[in-house]
């Protein structure tokens, strides 16, 4: 269902698997735009997102067994 939502920018500065999304982006700007484009379509789409379980601008991140990180990725 998150694939459908998110269908024409995946792979483009998203990635999901399951109910895990990861934004990706080059700067600030960025970030922000991507950010509430993907909150908008869920709130398009009538779901709610529960803050306490995302985490917003890291540096790294653990993404199932990997750690991702920004400036050099996997």
């Amino acid at each position: 269902y998150i694939n459908n939502i998110l269908y024409n920018i995946l792979n483009i500065y998203t990635i999901t698997y399951f109910n895990n999304i990861l934004i990706y982006f080059k700067n600030k700007a960025e970030y922000i735009t991507y950010v509430r484009i993907v909150f908008e379509r869920f709130r398009d789409a009538g779901l709610y997102l529960n803050p306490n379980k995302y985490k917003f601008a890291v540096k790294k991140v653990k993404y199932f067994s990997f750690i991702i990180y920004a400036s050099i990725g996997i």
